[in-house]
């Protein structure tokens, strides 16, 4: 399910549920498999457009590979808004989703869990903020200059993990 830009709920003008946004796709699982939810703010944090990553020739050799065919793009800015690489998205995001990932199964006790795989989740969302969010800690008051500066998405970052298993009685 996609919500963004949080236009998913709570009601419309008729009293009926705002679903705009909603969309559904299906995926095949298995036994053993996750399932995992994002909000925006969890979903951002991985992206290098919002964390203000510079593109540099590594990213352009191994996680990135498509851009190795648009050496003039230099920010993410303009990758984003290169209408040839859409969806550029999910793309540049799976790299750090993989990193999250084998963050999580390196840190779980006795195999990867679902509990696992959202504290790294919402730990990469909480590291990817910590300079804006300190600076704002010790600025209190004053606005923030240059959010081009600032790296991360400050918005709410949510995270639900679902563990694919196997029916053993019926409901």
């Amino acid at each position: 399910m996609v919500v963004a830009g949080g236009y998913l709920g709570p009601y419309s003008d008729q009293g009926k549920p705002d679903l705009r946004n909603k969309n559904y796709c299906v995926v095949p699982c298995e036994e053993g498999d996750f399932v995992f939810l994002l909000s925006n703010g969890a979903w951002r944090n991985l992206q290098p457009f919002y964390l203000r990553h510079d593109i540099t020739a590594a990213d352009r050799e191994a996680d990135y590979p498509f851009l190795a065919h648009c050496p003039h793009h230099r920010t993410w800015a303009e990758v984003q808004g290169d209408r040839l690489l859409h969806p550029w998205d999910t793309a540049v995001t799976l790299p750090l989703l993989a990193r999250c990932l084998a963050r999580a199964a390196a840190d779980a006790q006795g195999g990867l869990s679902a509990e696992a795989i959202v504290r790294a989740f919402i730990d990469h969302a909480q590291q990817a903020t910590q300079p804006v969010r300190q600076w704002i800690m010790d600025n209190p008051g004053r606005r923030l200059v240059g959010y081009d500066l600032c790296a991360g998405w400050m918005g709410e970052a949510s995270c639900v993990c679902l563990a694919v298993g196997r029916r053993t009685s019926d409901p």
